[in-house]
């Protein structure tokens, strides 16, 4: 309403103008090229200006209780000079941005022109990585005809420009007088149907035909200006490119690549809390999906979100709640070979993507799962209990000589965190000998709230098992990560995590599901009363032991001791508390190794010397370190600070190294001094 009251004002010395003043209508247009009605404003006389303010001005005392009052704005706009430039800024935006219609064809081309130096000066069609758009030279010429506007100050590209007055209106197409151009046409530009049919995005209808040539088929304008005119006029198809460096200045990519993406038909076959065996009993099948139009330049992690919102557009065909976090990319440029790009930081050049190729699009199910993972569970217990290996190149079966225990896990993505944990919990032998015999299996309880009624448990103990048996090179631990993520959400994310948190979690999730007390009874811990450490402990350990029993506790549980003292009375308590995890500072380096090369005075081969010094040392320091290894006086040594055979300073024996390491020093025998 603002909007459009600000319009009206502005326009207020228009009637009479060219173009249907007054009238809401819509534009002819050609069907389905998004044809939009058109909205004129006339000018308004006082009791209209005053009826529009004062609604403008209603609606916003409703939100806001203390706004100001239609006649509170009339005596303010009486008495100030900024009421006129306000009313011009508000119908700029109104026409500009919200799309509204000018009511005169002299107001259009003034809008546009102001736009475009604007755009000019910002050298916004001259800086790579912005977008612009392409309009037919056709439609743009017969629109530079209907407003007859002054064309801008060149530019080194060549941007959009409008005539003059008298070259818009020369030659006999326009002879009759100005003619509304009607909806933006750039059916000229497209190639014939073909390959391509299936293209989506951006409200692109097929590709460029080859051969265009800018500014004789074509005139290229930034996105603004073409959202303008679209708003003013309707039309299309949309074309949008993007502005790139390269070695001869700045280019527009004309011609970007089109990618066939390709998706699962079992993209929704998991519900969420099914179990990865009970679906993909064989390969997931693909089928064709959509084609896309990228850049380049563009990163992969923009060719996923362009994908994410380009898919809505397919109606029974898109994912509803598709987000990028959910999908991967797979190249199928070679299907016998597929390799996951892992990297999304990656150009679409850097990926190594060509026109036409086949990229598959693996969307995430509900529970979390990948379907690539799904069908390594199935290979893995299916096809001759090979090995199944899910990296960036292939999920395939390869049964290879390795030793036992000697067995990798595979990255699912973000999951090296993971895997170092079970490494590390694999070779704990009395753990790993534990869940190998099976022992795991009897205790597994199956009534404690706090575990997983022994699913955690048995997921590890199988994993176990795999990686302990002759002859697999590596296994993925997918049905594990999947019972990770079930148990403690925190790790559902498909993120990088800290191992020891995740080690951590495992412990306590093995701790539950195998704890041998079915019902902890209440303990209530006794003071020490100086009584003897190996009492107090021995007590509080029982009295852990009545509530948490389990192989975790026998192998990795310990007693903390802590000890609080009064500083009036004198009384000393003694806890002991259990732990499983304790936290331990890294120790930091004080001393630094140095590397000096020392010339002798009589000419021989320098000497390497390996000096190490304690943190911030002087050169004298230095100094008397290296005399010692090299028997000489510290006198008879100088140090030199040079790049290669250039000298930059001698420093004094009282300053101190700027570097410790990185570099080698230089240092020079000479001649002991003589007083």
């Amino acid at each position: 309403a603002a909007a459009a009251a600000a319009a009206a004002l502005a326009e207020g010395d228009n009637s009479g103008a060219d173009g249907a003043e007054g009238e809401v209508g819509a534009s002819d247009g050609e069907a389905g090229v998004g044809a939009k009605p058109v909205v004129v404003f006339d000018k308004l006389d006082d009791e209209e200006a005053r009826a529009v303010v004062g609604a403008v001005l209603g609606e916003w005392a409703k939100a806001l209780p203390d706004a100001v009052t239609c006649d509170e704005w009339v005596a303010w706009a009486l008495q100030t000079n900024y009421v006129a430039p306000l009313l011009d800024a508000l119908g700029e935006v109104s026409h500009l941005t919200f799309g509204l219609r000018p009511g005169s064809r002299q107001h259009e081309a003034e809008l546009m022109q102001a736009c475009l130096e604007r755009e000019r000066r910002a050298r916004v069609l001259e800086t790579p990585g912005n977008d612009c758009c392409l309009i037919s030279r056709d439609w743009w010429d017969s629109w530079q005809a209907y407003v007859k506007a002054v064309p801008p100050p060149a530019s080194s590209f060549p941007p959009a420009s409008l005539p003059s007055a008298s070259a818009s209106g020369s030659g006999s197409s326009h002879a009759a007088g100005p003619i509304e151009p009607g909806p933006i046409s750039n059916h000229t530009l497209v190639s014939p149907p073909g390959t391509f049919d299936r293209l989506v995005g951006s409200g692109s209808s097929g590709r460029l035909r080859k051969g265009l040539v800018v500014d004789k088929h074509f005139v290229l304008v930034s996105e603004h200006v073409w959202e303008i005119l679209f708003r003013w006029y309707g039309g299309g198809p949309r074309f949008r490119r993007r502005i790139m460096q390269t070695a001869d200045g700045v280019d527009v990519e004309l011609y970007p690549i089109f990618l066939k993406l390709m998706r699962h038909t079992h993209t929704s076959a998991t519900r969420a809390g099914q179990d990865p065996d009970e679906v993909f009993a064989e390969k997931p099948q693909m089928r064709l999906w959509f084609h896309i139009e990228i850049s380049r330049t563009q990163s992969l992690h923009e060719v996923i979100n362009s994908v994410c919102s380009q898919q809505k557009e397919l109606g029974r065909q898109s994912i509803a709640g598709l987000v990028p976090e959910g999908v991967r990319l797979w190249d199928f440029g070679n299907p016998l070979t597929p390799r996951r790009f892992s990297d999304d930081s990656m150009t679409v050049d850097e990926a190594g993507l060509t026109d036409g190729q086949q990229v598959l699009v693996e969307v995430r199910n509900a529970d979390l799962s990948w379907p690539s993972e799904l069908y390594a569970v199935y290979k893995a217990k299916s096809v001759d209990r090979s090995v199944v290996e899910v990296d960036s190149a292939v999920v395939a079966g390869k049964k290879k000589d390795h030793p036992i225990g000697a067995t990798g896990l595979s990255n699912l993505g973000n999951t090296c965190f993971m895997n170092s944990a079970l490494q590390c919990l694999s070779n704990t032998q009395a753990f790993t000998k534990y869940f190998r015999s099976g022992c795991y299996l009897k205790e597994i309880n199956t009534t404690n709230p706090l575990g997983m009624k022994g699913l955690f448990a048995k997921r590890y103990g199988e994993l176990v098992r795999q990686m302990w048996t002759a002859g697999k090179a590596s296994v993925a631990p997918v049905k594990f990560r999947h019972a990770v993520a079930k148990q403690n959400s925190a790790f559902a994310d498909h993120q990088q995590h800290d191992s020891q948190e995740l080690l951590s979690a495992i412990l306590d999730g093995l701790h539950e599901d195998l704890n041998r007390i079915t019902d902890k009874p209440y303990i209530e811990r006794k003071d020490s009363d100086g009584r003897p450490d190996a009492v107090v402990a021995a007590e509080h350990w029982d009295g852990h032991l009545k509530r948490d029993q389990s192989v975790v506790v026998d192998l990795f549980y310990g007693l903390f001791k802590s000890q609080l003292r009064c500083r009036e009375c004198g009384f000393v308590s003694v806890t002991f508390d259990p732990f499983s995890l304790l936290t331990l500072p890294l120790p930091s380096e004080t001393t630094a190794v140095l590397d000096i090369k020392l010339t002798p005075l009589d000419g021989s081969a320098p000497t390497r010397f390996a000096v190490e010094v304690d943190e911030g040392p002087t050169w004298s320091q230095v100094k008397a370190e290296l005399a010692k290894l090299a028997n000489l006086s510290p006198s008879e040594i100088v140090f030199v600070e040079m790049t290669g055979s250039t000298v930059h300073r001698i420093p004094h024996d009282d300053q101190k190294m700027r570097a410790l390491s990185g570099h080698m020093l230089s240092a020079f025998q000479i001649r002991r001094s003589v007083a």
